[in-house]
């Protein structure tokens, strides 16, 4: 029996799932770093089959997120002129990464159109994937193993990123386990799965440590406590349903950091959260050593930029010299210096038509309140990110903030009609 190209594109997507969650694992392994290739191969033949039809872009942006799509496709180039030290196929590869940021975001809103699965299959398998990838962790850090283990990288033996348990890039690797806290707090009938599920996730992002997660759970939960908190003056069902999530929700998290702070196999974990969560209530995070590098590499590259190049961009990775050899790890700062101050307003003007769409469609409608506050959520994670990762060339952060966002995106659609 052959196989339809929706059939190909399904196992394709469950490729892209797979490596939207633990393709930050993949360096505490003895796979080599063109494994990761694989997802771009995936991406490639789903754009093949896709482009050969009707395809609908995504809505909430409006066009602004062709328009930066556009504007990238111009400046990128660029880049190969601009580049000094990186060869032409690296500053391909490159260049693809960031494409992938738009294609993801045009297949995932296609998907039931494009492939033989449904947006909740692809959620219900992302989700269980990342309470996987809490104990993948977990053993990965503690037990030597010839699968995923810190024993494999050199580099974690010799204490990089030591007292965070992770087997991958702190903030990178617990990104899924947000995403998956908000979908599942917001929606979802209330029941011990769904707290279960949601003090998983809280765990995982306080023993890896990372500072932007962490923040970003404490910004999530405090727009939803703050959402819930004005919806109590309006007397209906939805609101007492609300109340009631807002107090289990409240019993989950307390009783996720109670197991983080007592028990003494996270002992210096908690000392090193309670650390970094100081410094963010203290204002002090110019202490931060890896944001201080940031800033300094930020700041000489875009000291190097002449007048027409920070209102125009240098193109793909153009800002790297010797001097800078790596990306800069802000999104803000990688599209100034990559894409000049016409690229770096397309991006939050694309995202502010967004926020404004989102808040037109709560007005219009109360039922529409999960799907705005979701969306809201996700945007916040997506944002707070931003400061201190390239969300943009980072498909392990792109696609499954793609992939919940076209799905809400979608039922809202559905229910205007």
């Amino acid at each position: 029996m052959s196989l339809s190209s929706k059939d190909i594109n399904k196992y394709l997507i469950y490729i892209i799932l797979f490596f939207s969650v633990f393709d930050t694992a993949r360096n505490y392994t003895y796979l080599p770093a063109a494994f990761g290739y694989i997802k771009e191969i995936a991406i490639v033949i789903i754009s093949f089959f896709m482009f050969r039809r009707k395809i609908y872009f995504p809505s909430g942006f409006g066009i602004w997120f062709g328009i930066f799509w556009i504007y990238f496709l111009i400046i990128s180039p660029l880049g190969f002129f601009n580049n000094s030290i990186y060869s032409i196929l690296r500053l391909l590869i490159l260049f693809i990464k960031y494409v992938e940021f738009f294609l993801i975001f045009i297949i995932f809103y296609n998907l039931e159109e494009i492939a033989n699965i449904t947006y909740k299959k692809c959620i219900c398998i992302y989700i269980v994937m990342t309470i996987i990838l809490l104990f993948v962790n977990i053993i990965g850090y503690y037990i030597p193993n010839p699968i995923v283990s810190r024993a494999i990288n050199p580099r974690l033996a010799q204490g990089f990123y030591n007292n965070r348990i992770t087997v991958g890039q702190p903030p990178i690797s617990v990104y899924p386990m947000i995403l998956s806290f908000v979908y599942v707090l917001v929606n979802g009938k209330i029941g011990v799965k769904k707290l279960l599920i949601l003090a998983c996730n809280v765990i995982g992002v306080f023993i890896a440590v990372s500072s932007t997660g962490i923040i970003s759970i404490l910004g999530i939960l405090g727009y939803y406590f703050l959402h819930v908190f004005f919806q109590l003056k309006k007397k209906n069902k939805y609101t007492r349903k609300k109340l009631n999530l807002y107090i289990l929700i409240l019993i989950c998290c307390s009783l996720a950091i109670y197991v983080f702070m007592s028990s003494s196999n996270f002992e210096v974990q908690k000392k090193f959260a309670a650390e970094r969560i100081g410094r963010v209530l203290k204002g002090t995070l110019e202490k931060d050593e890896a944001l201080n590098v940031r800033t300094d590499n930020a700041e000489i590259a875009i000291g190097k930029m002449s007048f027409g190049q920070k209102i125009f961009g240098t193109g793909i990775y153009g800002y790297c010299s010797e001097d800078i050899p790596v990306n800069l790890e802000n999104t803000y700062a990688n599209l100034f210096a990559m894409y000049g101050l016409i690229g770096l307003s397309f991006f939050i003007i694309m995202f502010i038509k967004n926020f404004l769409f989102l808040f037109k469609t709560v007005r219009k409608n109360i039922d529409n309140n999960n799907i705005y506050l979701t969306l809201m959520l996700l945007n916040i994670a997506f944002l707070l990110h931003a400061y201190t990762l390239d969300v943009i060339g980072t498909i392990t952060l792109s696609s499954g903030y793609a992939m919940f966002y076209c799905y809400m995106i979608r039922e809202l659609q559905k229910r205007r009609f």
